[in-house]
């Protein structure tokens, strides 16, 4: 069976529901949030010479007025990247629905505007699928 980046993308659905709200789709930067939000957006498709391949942003979000925001945003992070990592040791790569799992820079941590309720962190991972 071949594997739809649809697939992929309802398996990371999954995975990261577990943690916070997540969703698919074009991040929207909100003026507040009163629980921490994932989104989970395409940025890159692979080319004909590297079909089978896409490249996803996964956005956090959270209330940057709450004391602990700035630890809470990292340990979220964190807890994201051991998900795929762990798959990746486990040879899992989301339920075996992908060759290989890679996270393609560190994480982001966007620091909140003055004027805005929210922080942010990005992290970029590359799925590679059959």
């Amino acid at each position: 069976m071949k594997t739809a980046p649809a697939d992929i993308f309802n398996k990371i659905e999954t995975w990261l529901s577990d943690i916070a709200a997540t969703e698919i789709g074009f991040y929207q930067y909100p003026r507040s949030v009163k629980n921490t939000t994932i989104t989970v957006q395409p940025s890159e498709v692979g080319s004909s010479k590297r079909e089978g391949e896409i490249q996803v942003l996964i956005i956090i979000t959270v209330d940057s007025k709450r004391a602990t925001s700035a630890i809470d945003l990292i340990e979220i992070v964190q807890r994201v990247q051991n998900i795929f990592i762990s798959a990746q040791k486990i040879n899992n790569n989301l339920d075996g629905l992908c060759k290989e799992v890679t996270e393609i820079d560190n994480a982001k941590i966007i620091a909140p505007d003055p004027n805005q309720g929210t922080a942010q962190a990005v992290l970029n991972f590359k799925f590679s699928f059959t």
